[in-house]
């Protein structure tokens, strides 16, 4: 049984990379979120057709259409606040996601607590429409080994 929050955010998690889509599931889930999960550009616009998410979180290299296609789509649907992943230099991508609402940008490693943080501002609606989230909490990963570092898991 997971500890929800009143009024939690419900998030999708789009990766390619299955293991990063679990954990990412299994962190959120544990801090409160409803969390659903796909691997593709298909898979996450036949879930957002049916469930209004909060946030989405999703790795800008997904095969095929990737994560900036999958957000100007999605957001032809609904507003969100999106988090875009990516393995390289996110800032690569601000301009080929330029124009949509809400979004930050990430680095993996991915920072388990920055990203809850990250997520927590963004189902609250810190940020507020049109702005973005705090950049501290993007910059300045600490050093470690494999897709994410925390002292949380």
């Amino acid at each position: 049984m997971t500890n929800r929050p009143d009024n939690a955010a419900d998030v999708l998690v789009v990766d390619d990379h299955v293991d990063t889509c679990r954990l990412l599931a299994l962190v959120l889930n544990r801090a409160g979120y409803a969390v659903s999960t796909a691997s593709n550009f298909d898979a996450a616009m036949e879930l957002m057709r049916g469930v209004r998410f909060d946030v989405v979180i999703v790795d800008v290299g997904l095969p095929g259409r990737d994560g900036c296609d999958l957000l100007a789509a999605a957001a032809e649907l609904y507003s969100f606040r999106g988090i875009v992943l990516s393995g390289s230099d996110p800032e690569i991508y601000r301009d080929r996601c330029r124009g949509l609402p809400d979004l930050q940008l990430m680095r993996k490693p991915i920072d388990v607590d920055r990203l809850l943080a990250a997520v927590t501002l963004a189902s609250r609606g810190a940020a507020g429409p049109g702005a973005s989230l705090p950049s501290q909490l993007f910059h300045g990963t600490p050093p470690c080994t494999g897709h994410f570092c925390s002292t949380s898991i």
